[in-house]
């Protein structure tokens, strides 16, 4: 058919999955072709483990534990000869439009979500990633791109739960090649969730960062595995979360040698970026000129994040990054800001090791941001910025202790921990005779996690960022008692400093705040409002507030910052607080908020969005 004709030939569906017939999916269903080019395909749901090692019921009930995306199409446009999937590694490098022959029409339906929404729309999909492409790996990355020419150009549906933009321009379907039991490589490491770990990271830092969730696929009816899902990376995506238009993004990716790395905009402020680096910067001058490209606070926390899991894969590739074009007041992307990607081969999945004392904090990669961060450690106050961010995420229940570290990998086990079952059944047997389960090398791998990264990894990173001077061998800072959380009125908090002793003397006082100002201005002076602390007379809680203390050496010299956030009642949670009631006439407005808990709650902070 003409390409015309193609798109036409995608109506409106309506799908509907009985899954006792989709648990025994056989070997050779009804329609799909035996062969998919040179290549055997692979359709069926394991009897060995449906029926076998879990319960037809387990086996239903996992297929119900995450969402469903379903894919209808021709077959031909998948499987046939000159179909993408079976030509899974060919790409159109000059066309990534609709008349790209490589792309085909696709209808898409989006249902059992959590809030029990669904939705159709008439879309393109194509073959997504690198790797992942690879023939044996058989159930392949795709992505769903809403034009125009097929039916809405956006998608508008709430995909994720945790986010506010409920408008879409294109979804990528990952596999989870790296970290699958489709990659006969890292088959007994798989953890599905690597990847998805580095993402929930940056949410906790409250940096930049992609929603996701994992999802049952459907492709023609047949169930095709747990995908993850979250939005491709473009301008599109930077203008809806974070403001602008498109065209005021410059967004960009990684590529061998980093030589077309443009998704939109162009790489011209990226490049002057990495020039203007390679100056003096102990010069002011320079180092503030360097600011106008660069956020601080989120290269380091993205080096931080990458360092601690030594991603091996990275940063010559598999990055994502971008910057507005003009800098605006307050908002996000006035510097170059980095979102996880593809982070598989990390922890204890290294490309080339699986130790617990995997190193990459030694990189220096040309156009990489671990070369920005080389040259920026020579500025004093990049220097101190960066021993602030370590001690914010590596000492008292920071992101990247070994507690808060397991503590979110956790998070993503108990998402994927039903889900498997599924994913099982489709697709454990792949590349072994005795299919790969829940309870088998997952279950080892994640004791692993457990026993060996999670523990360790802290204290192996703290002393990896000291062999290369980035943070002092004993570093000390002010550590306040109670480190912040629920307090009662009044409660006194005491300060000493973290690590001094006899043999390891800190010179100075400790100053702090009780308003969140740093007590080290911009400059480098002490701040008029930072207090000096006396023991015996040590700072009572009377509300809600930050702490921020440093040590300051009347030489000029400063610690790394301490910072905890006191509580006079529990914050609210999901069981805590309700909307009870919205009231609205001409003459009276307003929004009542109950406390349903059992105890007194803290409203600090707390928005209606």
């Amino acid at each position: 058919a003409e390409k015309a004709g193609m798109r036409d030939s995608v109506l409106r569906t309506q799908t509907y999955l009985f899954l006792d017939d989709i648990i025994h999916q056989p070997a050779e269903p009804e329609g799909f072709p035996k062969r998919w080019g040179n290549r055997i395909p692979d359709y069926e749901m394991d009897p060995e483990v449906v029926g076998a090692i879990y319960s037809e019921e387990e086996v239903k009930s996992a297929l119900r534990s995450a969402p469903t995306i379903s894919l209808v199409t021709e077959n031909d446009n998948l499987f046939a000869s000159d179909g993408i999937y079976t030509n899974s590694q060919a790409k159109d490098l000059n066309n990534d439009g609709p008349e790209d022959i490589w792309e085909r029409p696709v209808s898409v339906e989006f249902f059992d979500f959590p809030h029990g929404q669904t939705i159709q729309a008439n879309a393109g999909i194509r073959m997504q990633g690198n790797a992942s492409r690879n023939p044996d790996r058989v159930k392949h990355n795709m992505r769903i791109i809403f034009r125009s020419v097929y039916g809405p150009g956006k998608l508008n549906f709430r995909l994720f739960e945790d986010s506010e933009v409920e408008t879409f321009n294109s979804i990528n379907l990952r596999s989870n090649n790296g970290d699958s039991w489709i990659n006969p490589g890292v088959r007994t490491r798989a953890q599905y969730i690597r990847d998805q770990w580095h993402r929930v990271v940056q949410r906790i830092m409250r940096q930049p960062n992609q929603s996701q969730i994992y999802a049952h696929l459907y492709i023609n009816g047949l169930y095709w595995g747990m995908y993850h899902v979250f939005e491709r990376f473009e301008a599109a995506m930077l203008s809806e979360h974070y403001g602008g238009d498109v065209d005021d993004w410059d967004a960009l990716q990684d590529t061998p040698a980093f030589q077309d790395i443009v998704v939109n905009g162009d790489d011209k402020a990226y490049r002057l970026t990495h020039d203007l680096a390679k100056r003096d910067l102990t010069v002011q001058g320079n180092y503030e000129e360097l600011l106008q490209y660069v956020d601080v606070d989120n290269q380091i926390d993205y080096l931080l994040m990458n360092f601690y899991s030594a991603n091996q894969d990275w940063d010559h590739k598999n990055m994502r990054y971008a910057r507005r074009r003009e800098p605006m007041e307050g908002a996000v992307g006035n510097g170059w800001v980095y979102f996880a990607w593809d982070s598989e081969r990390a922890g204890l999945n290294g490309l080339n090791s699986q130790s617990l004392t995997m190193n990459n904090t030694t990189k220096v990669t040309v156009l990489g941001p671990s070369a920005l961060n080389a040259e920026m450690h020579d500025n004093p106050d990049y220097h101190l910025r960066f021993a602030d961010r370590v001690v914010k995420y590596c000492f008292n229940g920071g992101v990247l202790t070994p507690e808060a570290a397991a503590a979110s990998w956790k998070i993503l086990t108990d998402e994927v921990y039903e889900p498997l079952i599924g994913e099982s059944a489709r697709w454990g047997d792949l590349h072994v005779s005795r299919p790969e389960t829940r309870e088998g090398n997952w279950q080892t791998q994640l004791d692993k996690e457990n026993e060996i990264w999670f523990p360790g990894r802290t204290e192996v990173l703290l002393g990896q960022l000291a062999d290369r001077d980035f943070i002092p061998r004993k570093i000390s800072f002010p550590q306040f008692e109670p480190f912040g959380g629920v307090v009662e009125e009044g409660a006194e908090i005491t300060m000493k400093v973290f690590n001094s002793t006899v043999f390891n003397p800190v010179r100075g006082n400790i100053y702090y705040t009780q308003d969140g100002t740093d007590p080290r201005q911009a400059d480098g002076s002490l701040h008029p409002g930072a207090i000096k602390y006396e023991e015996g007379a040590p700072p009572a809680i009377d509300h809600t507030r930050t702490m921020m203390a440093r040590v300051y050496d009347p030489d000029g010299d400063w610690s790394p910052l301490g910072e905890a956030l006191f509580h006079l009642a529990a914050l609210p949670t999901k069981g805590s607080l309700t909307i009870s009631e919205i009231h609205y006439d001409a003459e009276i407005e307003f929004i009542e908020l109950t406390n349903t808990s059992d105890q007194v709650i803290d409203l600090s902070g707390v928005q209606i969005s």
